[in-house]
């Protein structure tokens, strides 16, 4: 208890996520695949008798909730670089532009990590699994992909994690704008959601490809903002001792 005493509120706050997420990923594992949530919640959505997803081309699905929301993500990361670089002329601090400029790597980067593991995951989306008409197999996280099996490239969820990337602006603006930080990091997770949902009912992933991409994207989010405190105490732009308050 001692030890923990002399740390600063910021490094209490992020040893506690890290328990969050080290309690979340316990679950993720070892807990939630034994629900057999994933298959019981996009059944309803797949054509026994045609073996398709039955609104896995509906237009709104695809062109609106697919399309049109990752543009608005797009929108929103450029549209925080862009203030980040020329926020002056619109009277914004120097602090604001730094955290904004912040935001937008924590999107880039937390994205990025999403689709790095993706591209390298055996586990396939449900519409390519043997059990609703695909050519691949279902295997359970992290088991051996068999020799000569092709890895299906669907997990984590990427389309939600451009939704759960908004959780930046919680992590950067949490402690000078706490209004704004806290309804960032509901909509952003609302949106991730909502994003994850419109894949799953398409028959493009699980409930847990999307809940594992707000898992990673979370980790990647604190790390950045455990850099950017670090960041700024080797610059002495501020007190090691009020670093929790000027974040």
């Amino acid at each position: 208890m001692r030890a923990f005493d002399k740390l600063t509120p910021f490094a209490i706050w992020h040893i506690k996520q890290m328990f969050y997420l080290i309690a979340c990923a316990v679950f993720l594992l070892w807990i939630y695949p034994r629900t057999n949530l994933d298959f019981d919640l996009i059944i309803p959505y797949y054509d026994i008798e045609n073996k398709v997803f039955s609104l896995k081309n509906d237009l709104f699905l695809t062109q609106v909730m697919h399309v049109g929301l990752r543009y608005f993500v797009i929108f929103v990361a450029l549209t925080t670089l862009f203030l980040a670089v020329l926020g002056d002329k619109f009277k914004l601090s120097a602090l604001v532009r730094r955290q904004l400029c912040w935001s937008f790597v924590g999107m880039m980067l937390s994205t990025l990590a999403v689709s790095i593991l993706k591209s390298q995951s055996m586990h396939a989306c449900p519409w390519d699994l043997t059990q609703f008409g695909g050519s691949l197999q279902f295997y359970p996280m992290f088991a051996s992909l068999p020799i000569g099996e092709l890895g299906g490239h669907c997990w984590p969820g990427g389309h939600a994690s451009g939704g759960f990337a908004l959780m930046a602006f919680f992590f950067t603006f949490r402690r000078t704008h706490p209004i704004f930080a806290y309804v960032s990091l509901v909509m952003s997770l609302m949106l991730g959601f909502v994003m994850g949902w419109t894949q799953m009912i398409r028959g493009a992933h699980f409930l847990s490809h999307s809940l594992w991409s707000a898992w990673v994207v979370w980790l990647v989010l604190l790390i950045l903002s455990a850099c950017n405190i670090a960041s700024l105490a080797k610059k002495k732009q501020v007190e090691f001792r009020s670093l929790d308050y000027t974040y």
